[in-house]
């Protein structure tokens, strides 16, 4: 009889290390697509979607200038984390993922303001699909 504690040492480094990475990577996907936290991502884009981003015109200019820009790149580099990453588990949540995709679409509806395209800066939107798309 084998002790199981000296198999491992004759396991090549590089499958050891694969197999860990696998592991690793199979609890983060049991944590991370758990309906609890579908639901925190989805009240999270709805927050930032309709509650922020769709008010951004009630805030005085220099505010809005100064505030909603970092806002909406952090809204990006998240739907770029988030929506881009879940798809490939769409058939998990799909309530969840749905009102995940909406809200980032109304996000990226309203991200560009008038003010600043007229300014000369470059599109949210743009710089978004540029870096996940091309």
């Amino acid at each position: 009889m084998v002790d199981y504690r000296s198999v491992a040492k004759a396991v090549p480094d590089w499958i050891a290390e694969r197999v860990k990475n696998d592991n690793k990577s199979f609890l983060v996907d049991s944590q991370v697509f758990d309906d609890q936290f579908f639901d925190y991502l989805k009240e999270l884009f709805k927050f930032i979607g309709s509650d922020l981003v769709l008010t951004s015109h009630n805030y005085d200019y220099d505010y809005n200038l100064k505030h909603f820009p970092p806002l909406k790149t952090v809204s990006y580099e998240l739907i770029d984390k988030v929506v881009m990453d879940m798809l490939a588990y769409y058939d998990r949540n799909t309530s969840a993922i749905s009102s995940i995709v909406s809200s980032a679409s109304s996000i990226m509806t309203f991200s560009d303001s008038k003010f600043e395209l007229k300014s000369g800066k470059p599109s949210l939107v743009m710089k978004f699909l540029s870096n996940i798309l091309v």
